[in-house]
């Protein structure tokens, strides 16, 4: 995806101030993030007044450039394939990657703020993810998390019994559902039901 920025960014001190005033809220459940790779955020940061400790000195060198995910991005036989809940298409992030070290997960508006300013890499992809409170029911605080990997099922509708058409349909390679940790089983349930075209009232 090519988006060209859109603003005149403002100093590289004004930047990092004005997306860690949105980093810095809480996070409250089914909030959308945006991940975005450290290392092109060193890039900008390594510029600031205040540059991270131990930045690689390659993160000064020549300009900042559009944002660029294809660090963290994992390409798969489902890429450009699986949607999220919004229907926005789902991107894998390799795995072993930490928090901090090899990303960072953007509210919605850090994010616009930061590809107004830069732009975004053509062949970088946009990286969603939710988060949702994992506290049990009794807890007395929330625990709001980012889902990073949420499940991917491969599901193969089995005929009971046989028909031209299920004959048919027993020929289909398995249909691939995203789904989430987090999804209530009769949620689930009915999100299989609608990808296998199976009547929502069959049990």
């Amino acid at each position: 995806m090519d988006v060209q920025p859109s603003a005149e960014p403002p100093s590289i001190d004004e930047q990092v101030a004005k997306v860690m005033i949105y980093l810095n809220k809480e996070i409250v459940d089914k909030q959308k993030g945006y991940v975005i790779s450290q290392k092109w955020l060193t890039r900008v940061h390594a510029r600031s007044s205040e540059p991270p400790q131990g930045a690689d000195k390659n993160a000064t060198e020549g300009d900042i450039g559009p944002v660029d995910n294809a660090d963290i991005a994992m390409v798969t036989e489902d890429s450009g394939k699986l949607l999220d809940q919004a229907g926005e298409k789902f991107v894998s992030l390799r795995p072993g990657l930490r928090m901090s070290e090899d990303y960072q997960i953007l509210p919605q508006e850090a994010w616009d703020l930061v590809v107004s300013w830069y732009g975004l890499a053509k062949d970088s992809p946009v990286i969603t993810r939710y988060a949702y409170d994992i506290a049990s029911q009794d807890a007395l605080q929330k625990d709001v998390q980012f889902e990073l990997n949420p499940p991917i099922f491969s599901l193969l509708k089995v005929p009971c019994e046989i028909t031209a058409q299920t004959q048919r349909e027993s020929n289909d390679p398995p249909v691939r559902l995203l789904s989430s940790k987090y999804m209530s089983a009769n949620e689930w349930m009915k999100k299989c039901k609608y990808v296998l075209n199976i009547d929502m009232a069959t049990k």
